[in-house]
Formats: C-alpha cells, sequence, structure tokens
C-alpha cells in the first residue's frame, strides 16, 4: 500500500505513521503544495493533517478524491470540521474531527482502506467491462465485412470468427482486428 502523509507536524505525521506496517510505502510531506507534485504518484491513501503547512487543505483534498483513486482522509480541528464536512463528504473526502484516539483514528483508517478496496473492484470491473464493449465491436466490425465481401450469413460469420480464435488460440478481437485489416479496403 502506497500512504501519502501531509502533515506540517512531525508530532503527527509519526502519529499517523505509526499506524502503518513495513509493507507500506510511507511518503511525508510538510504541504499541500508538496503533495500535489505527487498525486499522479497512484497512492492508495492519502492523509491529511489539516492544517497543514501553507494552507489549501480543503481544496487538495477534494481535488485528489477526484483526480486519483486513492481513498482520503482529512483530520481537523473541531471549528474547521463542522464547516466542511459535509461538502468534504460530497467530494468523496472522509474527514474526521480532531483530536482523536489512537482507536477512532484507526476506526477511520479502516474505514477509508475497506472503502477504496471496494472503489478499486468497482474500477477493475469498469474496465473489463469496456475491453468487453471494444471487442464487442470489433467482432460486429468483422463480421459485418465478412457478410460483406464473402456473402456469409452472420451466423456463418460468427462461427468462422469463433472457429479461428479457438484454433489459433488467440482472443476473438485478434481475428476480428486481422479480418478488418484483410477486408477494410477492398
Amino acid at each position: 500500500m502506497k500512504v501519502l502523509i501531509v502533515s506540517s507536524s512531525d508530532k503527527g505525521a509519526e502519529f499517523i505513521a505509526a499506524r502503518f506496517d513495513q509493507s507500506a510505502a510511507v511518503k511525508r510531506v510538510k504541504s499541500c503544495a508538496e503533495a500535489e507534485k505527487l498525486v499522479a504518484d497512484n497512492y492508495d491513501l492519502i492523509i491529511i493533517n489539516a492544517p497543514a503547512g501553507g494552507g489549501g487543505e480543503m481544496n487538495f483534498a477534494a481535488a485528489s478524491a477526484r483526480k486519483s483513486r486513492a481513498g482520503v482522509l482529512i483530520l481537523l480541528f473541531a471549528d474547521a470540521y463542522s464547516q466542511n464536512y459535509a461538502a468534504l463528504a460530497g467530494k468523496g473526502v472522509y474527514a474526521v474531527k480532531k483530536p482523536l484516539s489512537t482507536d477512532s483514528f484507526g476506526q477511520a483508517l479502516a474505514f477509508v482502506i475497506a472503502c477504496n478496496e471496494r472503489l478499486k473492484g468497482f474500477a477493475e470491473e469498469k474496465e473489463t467491462l469496456k475491453e468487453k464493449v471494444e471487442e464487442t465491436k470489433l467482432v460486429s466490425r468483422a463480421k459485418l465485412l465478412l457478410v460483406q465481401k464473402l456473402a456469409f450469413t452472420e451466423e456463418e460469420a460468427h462461427k468462422y470468427i469463433e472457429k479461428r480464435a479457438m484454433d489459433l488460440c488467440v482472443k476473438r478481437s485478434v481475428v476480428a482486428e486481422d479480418i478488418i485489416k484483410t477486408y477494410k479496403n477492398d
């Protein structure tokens, strides 16, 4: 797990970092400006201990939730928490009120990690579905070309692509691409 901790306080950063075992790759920075340069590094979790040096914690938290796949947790003092928690939640950021105990921080951390794992599953499922849609489009184009150029029926074209893919031990999309290249400009 890759974790980014944004905290101007060394004590706060140490408190947060101590919650992770040695298998976690933990990176600490002192400000949101420093952290903005690192968000593209695909962190699994971003924890912001507000106020962080230089300000901009709310904007950085919201932007991180929008631009990355990381779970975003922000630790806020009571006044900032009451003013911002609902807006942050609407942007995918989990806010926790400070001061907090080790147990309550552990629970918040576990919640954000669990939610992030679930979102990763959805993202993987989305990618799989996108690939299937693309394969279906390619196969449909190839079948149409076989119908137009070789007078196959739709069923014959389908069977041809299926059999060819099995014979060559490749995906249907590879056979479809080959058919499209062969008959596209005829």
